[in-house]
């Protein structure tokens, strides 16, 4: 009993390492741009999708309208995400801040 006890904790420590690290989902489209921290793939004419590499495989968006291009990103740290991301449309990506209003910084 005390075999099939411990074997069985064994079996289960070696499969939580296996669960951990699940390989990232295989993503459509043509590789456009890759480096150490991201790859990105073009889905269609004006959208793209990375794959980063910092933490657990995070994904991020660009999207490209008529006038300018956003980047969803969930606040990776990839080097030059900006500049990586100009460099996949020809719209300016614009910046965007999360930031609270100026009365909860100040304390009003």
């Amino acid at each position: 009993m005390k075999t099939l006890f411990a074997s069985a904790i064994v079996v289960a420590g070696l499969q939580i390492p296996s669960f951990a690290q699940a390989p990232a989902p295989q993503i459509e489209g043509k590789e456009v741009f890759k480096n150490d921290d991201v790859v990105f793939h073009q889905i269609d004419e004006h959208a793209w999708v990375g794959s980063g590499h910092m933490m657990a495989s995070e994904s991020l968006y660009l999207v490209e309208g008529n006038d300018k291009a956003v980047l969803i990103d969930a606040g990776t740290r990839i080097t030059d995400l900006d500049k990586i991301a100009a460099s996949l449309t020809t719209t300016p990506v614009r910046p965007r801040r999360l930031s609270r209003p100026t009365s909860a910084r100040s304390g009003n």
